[in-house]
């Protein structure tokens, strides 16, 4: 696989710039914001990511809908497309505090690995906030949010930081267009702390023109001591893009995470753009055109679907020939 699919893109809008040209010139990803740091750290965690959804066997998983991703061409959309402006939080403290560590020469797993030295698990940066710099990558995004004249609805993780990013960057839309506060785009759950988010009820005091309906219970249910495996993240992305298949909105902005970008766009979408499905920079705003397609099962598919639960002709095996936990219990 090119390592070019590991390495953050250096577009932060690509839709905007597609289709308005050198309107968005200003758009480039600045050094003051982006640091040697905080750039050397989006590439370690785009390779520690990558490696796990491998190991996982979920890279372009096939379901019973295939979803394609493509850049924006600046032509109308087709019938069963939509324009979706996917939006990175901007930095929070858990990633100042990964760049820290890292600085001073610690190494830090970012899929869940190394308990003690591990940064992410700190009880001080329970549903991390945005840093200064953070804030101010999120309302840089104005510029490109205010471009994107046709957004329809925003949809914005649970987690403080994309709430927060999505408030400052499209300040504009608060009163214009709904808000879902949805937790199937949450980041990946478990064991890091920054990654817990508050009570309901604090989520939305903090964010009242939100509907927050789809948020439940009070207290975060899903998070526990375990961190949530690849399978399950990209079932719960897959699912979302159904969920978002079914609106009636063609033109939406997700405001939401890094892992969690990085599985949709290589295990639950086909992808040919390896810098679509790169790892995000944080306060990046990338955009793709989203297609429909259901799959129709060839009849060898449809026997290993019956037989075993997946459509894998080859169940994904692990590096030491077994094959991976999920797949041997035919969850698909």
């Amino acid at each position: 696989m090119s390592s070019s699919l590991r390495t953050p893109a250096v577009v932060v809008c690509v839709a905007a710039m597609a289709l308005y040209g050198d309107a968005t010139a200003a758009l480039s990803p600045d050094s003051r914001l982006y640091n040697p740091s905080a750039m050397a750290t989006a590439k370690i965690e785009g390779d520690q990511h990558y490696e796990e959804l491998r190991k996982a066997g979920v890279l372009r998983l096939r379901r019973d809908v295939i979803v394609r991703a493509r850049a924006p061409d600046g032509l109308p959309l087709k019938k069963e497309e939509k324009m979706v402006h996917l939006i990175r939080h901007g930095q929070g403290y858990h990633n100042l505090l990964g760049d820290v560590y890292r600085d001073f020469g610690k190494s830090v797993d970012s899929t869940g690995g190394g308990d003690a030295d591990n940064p992410y698990v700190r009880p001080e940066i329970e549903d991390a906030p945005l840093t200064a710099i953070g804030r101010t990558q999120a309302k840089g995004l104005r510029v490109a949010t205010k471009i994107l004249s046709g957004i329809e609805l925003v949809v914005v993780s649970p987690l403080r930081r994309a709430a927060e990013t999505a408030a400052l960057s499209m300040p504009h839309l608060r009163t214009v267009v709904p808000w879902v506060g949805h937790p199937a785009v949450q980041e990946t759950s478990g064991k890091h702390t920054c990654d817990r988010r508050r009570d309901r009820s604090e989520i939305k005091d903090d964010f009242p023109w939100v509907d927050w309906g789809l948020v439940s219970p009070e207290r975060d249910g899903v998070w526990t001591a375990d961190r949530e495996q690849p399978k399950a993240v990209s079932d719960r992305a897959y699912a979302f893009l159904l969920w978002l298949r079914e609106r009636p909105e063609r033109e939406v902005a997700v405001a939401t995470h890094s892992a969690w970008l990085f599985t949709l766009l290589n295990s639950c979408v086909d992808c040919a753009d390896p810098q679509l499905a790169a790892w995000f920079l944080t306060g990046e705003l990338r955009s793709v055109v989203l297609s429909y397609e259901d799959y129709i099962l060839s009849d060898v598919d449809q026997q290993v679907k019956d037989a075993f639960g997946y459509t894998y002709p080859i169940p994904p095996k692990d590096d030491d020939g077994n094959v991976v936990e999920w797949a041997a219990k035919g969850d698909l």
